[in-house]
């Protein structure tokens, strides 16, 4: 079931929550990416400011947004060391 809306929130090593949305393809599997030399902001008309790339554990969690075929659902929080 493909075409599912994904939103992945990941938290960096300082506590800053960074968010990407994906979508799924037709064996459920997605791809977000995330600029992690970029500091994270909420104003999205200006151009985003750089920032050395921070060391540490990372924490991220998908989840479903508005899908007509699946409950809502999130998945487990998964840890990525840098």
């Amino acid at each position: 079931m493909g075409g599912e809306r994904v939103r992945v929130s990941l938290i960096d090593p300082k506590g800053e929550l960074r968010v990407s949305e994906a979508t799924t393809d037709p064996n459920g599997g997605f791809l977000a990416h995330f600029d992690l030399t970029s500091k994270p902001s909420v104003d999205a008309h200006k151009p985003p400011q750089k920032q050395p790339l921070v060391h540490g554990a990372y924490k991220a969690q998908a989840f479903t947004i508005n899908s007509p075929n699946a409950a809502e659902g999130a998945s487990n929080v998964i840890v990525i060391t840098r």
